[in-house]
């Protein structure tokens, strides 16, 4: 007797209900929650910063009657931004896209293909710019006599992270804000013993079989900050087709600062992402503008991507870091 074969009545094809892409979760990456941004219709300008040294001396003195008052001012600066532009576009002939399987939403994987580059780009130059020794006016080296290391023993991170926070508040007069960890560091943080015991007394909800949701949220109230961030963004170092994968941010860093919560008068900030938002760039207000345009003569479709900014540190003296977190 006959019998058909599975190879005759079925043919494999791709189903249609799932596939696999490797795109980073935005959370990763920090750059622009660290600093935010500043808009501007031209790619240039200056900004004014109120000398800070006139605004924390007492000048002010008591006055007999008719005595005259005191003649005091303050200084006044201007600071320079300039945002360069980046991009990038990735190719895709028409006939490609015609036979392409609905299931892969190709041009949706085209983009977001686009912003990932972007987006992997900001945030190296932010790793390079801001996260390591040197930048700001505070370094911290566990590695010598600074801290014991976060995975030693009576290491004691809260203590280190406080005695930075009130430094940053007696050389400024400003309270830093955030707190921004290196993959490592914060993997050690979460079993460090110290740590644990903070949070079980600060966070009311987290004790016993509930440290499991000691997060983020949670070192930024016992720390006394508004926000901790984990920098979990990798890069592949190598050249195609290999693949070498680091994460962006120095893994045992951690990095300490104010940074206002939105770009406003009379307030200082340890560093501002300013962007060109220009309707003749066609830039939106993160001074990014994605776009499609056809080569005719190859008859080939390119997706765009362009981001115009400048990550600028406006104050050294509002930041710290903290080096070989983690032996």
């Amino acid at each position: 007797m006959a019998l058909p074969l599975k190879s005759q009545v079925h043919v494999d094809v791709p189903i249609t209900n799932m596939s696999v892409a490797w795109l980073q979760e935005a959370v990763d990456f920090v750059a622009r929650r660290m600093f935010p941004s500043v808009r501007s219709s031209k790619s240039s300008d200056k900004y004014y910063e109120y000398s800070r040294e006139y605004f924390n001396r007492i000048q002010a003195s008591k006055l007999a009657p008719g005595a005259n008052f005191p003649g005091t001012g303050f200084g006044i600066a201007t600071e320079s931004f300039n945002t360069e532009k980046r991009g990038i576009q990735h190719p895709m002939p028409i006939e490609v896209e015609s036979d392409a399987d609905e299931v892969l939403m190709i041009k949706e994987g085209q983009s977001r293909w686009v912003q990932q580059q972007l987006l992997l780009l900001e945030e190296s130059e932010f790793a390079a710019e801001f996260f390591g020794t040197g930048i700001w006016t505070t370094d911290y080296d566990g590695s010598g006599a600074d801290f014991i290391q976060f995975d030693l023993a009576n290491s004691d991170p809260v203590l280190v992270f406080t005695a930075a926070r009130r430094a940053i508040k007696l050389l400024t007069g400003v309270w830093p804000n955030k707190l921004l960890l290196g993959q490592e560091t914060a993997d050690v943080i979460w079993s460090n013993d110290a740590v644990i015991a903070r949070i079980k007394n600060t966070v009311p909800s987290i004790t016993g079989q509930n440290l499991a949701k000691a997060d983020e949220m949670s070192l930024a109230q016992v720390l006394k900050l508004d926000e901790v961030l984990v920098g979990g963004a990798i890069v592949n170092t190598e050249a195609e087709p290999g693949e070498t994968n680091s994460f962006i941010l120095d893994g045992s860093g951690a990095m300490m600062c104010y940074a206002a919560p939105v770009p406003s008068r009379f307030t200082p900030s340890a560093g501002y992402t300013f962007v060109t938002d220009s309707p003749k760039l066609g830039t939106n207000s993160d001074g990014m503008v994605f776009s499609d345009w056809m080569d005719d003569a190859t008859e080939t479709e390119y997706r765009r991507g362009k981001a115009y900014y400048d990550q600028k540190l406006v104050s050294a003296d509002l930041g710290a870091f903290f080096a070989n977190c983690v032996s």
